[in-house]
């Protein structure tokens, strides 16, 4: 999930489905998607959910992230 958007072909191939994701969102007290900046599925698959805030997002932190273009590439575009 990036910028509040599901990536589909991502959940199909981990076997998740948007209600997992959506149970992993209440868990971290998200409200509304617009509060999700991503959610990530790490190596040791738990799922990381990081807010979106008025940080500028180090893209180093990203560069292991399958699509991590799509992620910080959004929130390049979205906040110039």
């Amino acid at each position: 999930m990036a910028n509040g958007e599901y990536f589909s072909e991502n959940l199909k191939e981990a076997n998740f489905s948007t209600s997992d994701v959506q149970q992993v969102l209440r868990k971290n007290g998200i409200k509304s998607k617009t509060e999700v900046f991503a959610v990530t599925m790490e190596t040791t698959g738990d799922m990381s959910v990081i807010n979106n805030n008025a940080v500028k997002p180090d893209c180093v932190l990203f560069d292991d992230i399958r699509d991590s273009e799509l992620l910080v590439g959004s929130s390049k575009n979205s906040k110039s």
